[in-house]
């Protein structure tokens, strides 16, 4: 018994000398907390024989502490909301001295800080992985869309892990993390049922996720709906029970996350990251949405409309009112006496003229309509006076997007979302002159931007309903807000004419006019039935006073993009609506967010060593608006458009060595390709550019002068050039009698490449350092070529050639065999019950805007539908029903040729015997779909034709579906082809 006892005492000797010492394993504090998960805090009660002599199990020093910040040292964490909106402008919204009433942001920013020189990528995914990490997007190796992504470092698609998620560090202090909306960064290959998920939202430090993966959807029906790593399909309404739209839904489920939290963990703070599907094509947007606008825009083209009391019953009838009213009055000649007796009954409220006329009373005047429409729209009530404001902020669309841009530089000036010696930049002569455009040009253009007005001011609205919600619950004076308005640009990809269907860019198909005017005239543009995008002068025009847009990464057109930070409990309210005007980057807010919270960027995260964070911090410029940007250098780079801004560093004044001057910031801009012409600019080469460069800010002025012809000039020998002079546009010059012009270049109008050619190779070459310090090379301007599958893995690339699917499955782009343009077969094996008539869907891919369905139709025949971009659809069809003695059905695609679009040949087999065939005038090029599945005895997302409803359910049994891309056997298309034309 001795012995037992003396050994018991020699193990709780060691353990006591272990615990004593653990202290020594673990880093000290301040590197613990850089290293994540961090470590296992040591145990420290006393432990004994038993439970008898040990710590009492119910002190605080027993029980695991609740993982949160405030176990790290950090006191009162503020909640952190993050709203990132798809494809805005800068000059978009009307807080930025845009059009779009935004009452949401508009409300931040009075009660907040707005950003006039924040930057992204100049496109959405790799501007979301520098916002994830807050590496630059290279770095993050997302420097293109997933879509086109390569094996090279920097354009992988794959976030590394030494670059941890913002997601990630807050979840190891504690934070609730969940992510709502669009996901553009999951590898192609890793997007199926087969994972792996290790870049899903699930995996990069989020606890939940709900949106769609992939770069748009549906915003009716988002076939890419996906709850943490389940696929869904999308339901026919929203909470409220109104039709299903995702970006409502997104909301909604936004608000019950939050909501939940705060019922459950009241004091867990929390991290939500909300990124609209929206503005991104496609632009559909509930119509009361569009009714609303419209509204406004009629206002609009109303001159001089009168004030309306906020209290009148009524206030005042234009004339079309008065003109109806009068005739109801008036029957015979309009004498004296009957236009008394007209006016003595309009003005009697209690007139039965007045009450039976739909027109009169509160909805009769223009205010009163605009204030309904925007009533309906909003779900909330308004004054006339904030109506009144709303119509003033607007910008007159029929007036064109010239118009737009000139009231809308001057409004900003009024702002001062813009400098009072910014330039307005020139219409490049690719883009037509509104003035040009016939009359259904005119209409059809107008059109589509009152719909995208629409979709960003429906947008704006449901951001604010989930702000509401943190007010609901108490937690907003608290939370840190950065609403982030636009992930780049405005989108120029509706090229020159604009879009009902996004898709026929990426094919390369001209959509017919008339087709457009159609979708005006009946009103259906924006709904369910179009994938639509506006034309590329409109989001020259939302980017508004700089050149170009989306995908021009060389210019702030498609970089600069609107920010609003609000936080009541740490943003001094003295400090409220007013304007920062630093240079900051999507790679600055993650550093910025840790700064506020008190973390440290990590050093270690899951035992992978981080790379330094590249983004700096702005939080110093929340309470001090003269704090300088420590954020002096960042390269731009996608689809070879190529750009880099550098800040001088200060110097003393040689006049007073007390004093410091501030460095010049300059921006040197080249171009690659623009959205709207697929060819690169001719007379250049990747590597050998016409590059720009500009004086951005802290120039100086330079005075004014002639030439020795007369003409004006201005000296720019502040700028230490090669040569002295440069000459502005004739409307830049002032018309003040002011003999200085400032050469401070907001917007970039006054290329100085020619002036400064020794200043501009320096700044080329620190391009191609940062480029090599980035991962940025290999250069590259490929576009369609880049959306080649076998430039990336897949799991169904190598030697196998048939695949063979279970009924019921949905499998996406990324895991399914390529065979746009190829050979194929698609076998189903089915069995059909006696007396059924047989229906359904077999075998799809893509919908309404691009693709193909296998299924028997509504007369039982088997069928095979060709859908080339909703411009044109192929059925080819059996000849006879289709009976329970058919137990395979099949059919064979073999193209006329190896070049791309090239029609086909189409034959159709019932248990391997001839039963229809057909052939195809042209191909698609490039897509099939954007968001849609490959879908296995059904069909989600949207139906290829019309002819049927979702889901389509084969009514018999589907055993199997087999593709098969084998070599074919060589067939005739040209006489098979031509007998079937006969």
């Amino acid at each position: 018994m001795k012995k037992i006892l003396r050994g018991a005492k020699v193990i709780v000797l060691c353990f006591l000398m272990a615990v004593f010492s653990v202290g020594n394993i673990f880093p000290a504090p301040a590197l613990a907390q850089q290293m994540l998960p961090h470590p296992a805090q040591p145990f420290t009660a006393k432990i004994g024989l038993s439970y008898e002599d040990s710590a009492n199990p119910y002190s605080d020093d027993v029980k695991p502490a609740l993982e949160s910040p405030e176990l790290y040292g950090i006191e009162n964490p503020p909640n952190i909301l993050v709203v990132l909106l798809d494809d805005v402008g800068y000059s978009q919204l009307n807080t930025f001295g845009g059009s779009v009433p935004t009452a949401t942001l508009d409300t931040l920013a009075e009660n907040g800080l707005r950003y006039t020189e924040f930057h992204t990528t100049a496109l959405c995914a790799p501007t979301r992985s520098a916002l994830l990490t807050g590496h630059n997007h290279h770095s993050a190796s997302n420097g293109i869309l997933p879509e086109m992504g390569t094996g090279f470092p920097g354009y992988s698609s794959m976030i590394p892990d030494s670059t941890a998620t913002i997601g990630k560090v807050l979840h190891e202090y504690g934070y609730d993390t969940s992510w709502y909306g669009k996901d553009h960064n999951v590898p192609q290959w890793e997007t199926s049922i087969a994972g792996p998920f290790d870049h899903w939202p699930t995996n990069l430090g989020f606890d939940y996720y709900y949106g769609f993966v992939g770069g748009s959807t549906d915003q009716y029906h988002p076939a890419s709906l996906v709850e943490n790593t389940t696929r869904l399909q999308s339901p026919d309404t929203n909470a409220d029970g109104t039709p299903y739209h995702l970006t409502v839904d997104l909301a909604d489920h936004a608000i019950d996350h939050l909501r939940q939290l705060n019922a459950v963990a009241p004091q867990k703070p929390f991290f939500a990251y909300f990124a609209t599907g929206a503005t991104h094509a496609p632009h559909q947007v509930p119509k009361k949405w569009i009714d609303a606008i419209k509204a406004i825009q009629e206002a609009k083209k109303v001159e001089n409309p009168e004030p309306v009391a906020a209290d009148a019953k009524r206030s005042f009838f234009d004339l079309a009112e008065i003109k109806a009213m009068l005739g109801k009055v008036i029957d015979g000649d309009l004498d004296v006496q009957n236009l008394v007796t007209a006016i003595q009954e309009i003005q009697n409220p209690d007139s039965d003229i007045v009450a039976n006329n739909p027109d009169a009373g509160s909805g009769g005047s223009t205010l009163e309509k605009v204030k309904a429409a925007l009533e309906k729209a909003m779900g909330s009530d308004l004054t006339l006076e904030e109506v009144q404001t709303i119509i003033d902020n607007s910008v007159d669309f029929s007036k064109g997007w010239d118009y737009y841009r000139d009231q809308t530089f001057q409004r900003q000036k009024d702002l001062g979302v813009i400098p009072q010696d910014a330039y307005l930049t020139k219409r490049d002569d690719s883009l037509p002159a509104w003035d040009s455009l016939g009359p259904e040009h005119k209409k059809v253009y107008t059109a589509m931007m009152e719909v995208f007005a629409a979709f960003t001011a429906q947008t704006d609205h449901e951001v604010g309903r989930v702000i509401k919600e943190i007010e609901n619950i108490g937690k907003l004076d608290n939370t840190l807000i950065f609403y982030i308005v636009g992930d780049n640009g405005s989108s120029a990809e509706g090229e020159l004419e604009g879009l009902l269907n996004e898709l026929s860019v990426f094919n390369q198909i001209n959509e017919p006019f008339y087709q457009k005017v159609e979708a005006v005239d009946d009103g259906t543009l924006g709904s369910y039935l179009y994938y639509n995008h506006f034309p590329a002068a409109w989001a020259w025009a939302m980017d508004t006073p700089f050149q170009w847009t989306k995908q021009i990464a060389s210019h702030f057109g498609g970089t600069r993009n609107g920010l609003v930070v609000s936080w009541p409990n740490g943003i001094d309210e003295a400090q409220n609506n007013t304007t920062r005007y630093q240079f900051s980057h999507a790679i600055d807010i993650m550093p910025t967010i840790l700064e506020a919270i008190g973390i440290d960027a990590p050093v270690e995260v899951d035992g992978i060593a981080q790379k330094p964070m590249e983004g700096t911090s702005f939080f110093d410029t929340f309470n001090n608006p003269h704090h300088k940007s420590s954020h002096t250098t960042q390269y731009f780079e996608m689809l070879g458009n190529q750009g880099i801004y550098n800040r001088e560093v200060d110097y003393p004044d040689p006049a007073d060595p007390n004093l410091t001057i501030n460095g010049k910031g300059w921006m040197a801009s080249a171009i690659r390709s623009i959205p709207w012409d697929p060819d690169p600019i001719a007379d250049e080469t990747l590597l050998h550019m016409n590059w720009e460069l500009y004086c951005i800010e802290d120039c100086g002025t330079g005075e004014i002068s002639l030439d020795e012809n007369g003409e004006n000039q201005v000296s720019i020998e502040g700028l230490n050039c090669d040569q002295q002079y440069v000459q502005f546009p004739s409307s830049d010059y002032p018309d003040d009698g002011s003999t200085t012009v400032s050469l401070n270049d907001y917007a970039q109008a006054h290329n100085l490449a020619d002036q400064c050619p020794n200043k501009l190779d320096e700044m080329v070459k620190l391009f191609y350092a940062e480029a090599a310090r980035y991962n940025v090379l290999p250069l590259n301007d490929q576009k369609i070529e880049r959306y080649d599958v076998a430039l990336r893995p897949s799991w169904v690339q190598g030697e196998r050639t048939t695949f063979t699917y279970p009924d019921k499955i949905r499998v996406t782009e990324g895991a399914i065999p390529d065979v746009r343009n190829k050979y194929h077969t698609i076998t189903a094996n089915v069995t059909i019950p006696e007396g059924t008539e047989p229906e359904g869907m077999l075998a799809t891919f893509g919908g309404r805007f691009a693709g193909y369905g296998f299924f028997i139709n509504k007369d039982h025949k088997l069928e095979y539908n060709y859908n080339l971009s909703d411009v044109k659809h192929t059925g080819i069809v059996s000849d006879d029903p289709i009976d329970s003695s058919y137990v395979s059905l099949k059919f064979v695609y073999v193209p006329n040729s190896d070049e791309n679009e090239a029609g086909a040949t189409v034959t159709l087999y019932g248990n391997g015997e001839q039963i229809g065939q057909g052939c195809l005038d042209e191909s698609l090029l490039s897509r099939f779909t954007i968001d849609e599945t490959f879908d296995v005895g059904f069909d989600t997302g949207t139906p290829v034709i019309d002819d049927y409803t979702l889901p389509f359910d084969f009514n018999g049994t589907l055993d199997t579906v087999t593709v098969d891309i084998s070599p074919p056997e060589p067939t005739d298309n040209e006489t098979i082809c031509a007998s079937a034309n006969n």
